[in-house]
């Protein structure tokens, strides 16, 4: 009987750390580099260039309506899942190239323009990259720039606090907190609101009726 618990409890411990093991292995898209892969169908600059046959094709196969492409995300995506078989790289992979510069200046509270600049010094040419090189970087002109931020966000909110984070909550909390961020949101909210609202469409089956 103790011979049996033990053989029971060796395949357990086995099976635990296979499972790990494949944990580990499922997330190892997240540690992809996804800038020096050779794409089919992007550009040296990360533009698009596929058939749009081969595009409208993947859209039917997705069961994704023409409709809901409205960016370049949206379709970047879409090409992913040609490029990668495995969703979790698709997506990773369409986040990380798909990430904008406007995106980096809300990051940063500076313009998109100043955003390109800043990267520019240190030869960078992608938002997605320079946003990690501020993450891992030491350089004494990031560390400058990170006490600078801080500052300039104490003076918009006071009563904020940074303490024990990391930089890459750092950025995310300043973001939250950009004022031209906020506003941006609140104006795509008025201009995405429905027209008229409480007047009714006119169709008998009007959800206001």
């Amino acid at each position: 009987m103790k011979y049996l618990v033990f053989c029971l409890l060796a395949v357990l411990v086995v099976f635990c750390k296979s499972e790990k093991r494949d944990v580990k292995s499922d997330r190892e898209y997240l540690n992809y580099d996804y800038f020096n892969h050779n794409y089919l169908y992007l550009t040296e600059d990360y533009s698009i260039n596929i058939p749009s046959e081969m595009f409208d094709s993947k859209l039917n196969e997705l069961k994704i309506p023409s409709c809901r492409i409205n960016t370049y995300y949206d379709s970047l995506l879409v090409v992913m899942k040609l490029e990668f078989e495995d969703k979790h790289y698709a997506r990773c992979g369409a986040l990380r190239m798909g990430y904008s510069w406007e995106r980096l200046a809300y990051h940063l509270w500076l313009t998109v323009d100043e955003s390109k600049e800043f990267a520019r010094r240190f030869d960078i040419s992608h938002p997605y990259l320079f946003k990690k090189f501020i993450i891992d970087s030491q350089n004494p002109e990031i560390d400058m720039f990170l006490d600078n931020l801080k500052n300039k966000i104490v003076v918009e909110y006071p009563d904020v606090k940074f303490v024990d984070l990391t930089r890459t909550k750092f950025l995310d909390q300043s973001m939250r907190l950009n004022p031209n961020r906020i506003k941006d949101l609140q104006d795509i909210k008025k201009r995405t609101e429905p027209k008229n609202v409480g007047e009714g469409c006119g169709k008998p089956n009007c959800c206001q009726n």
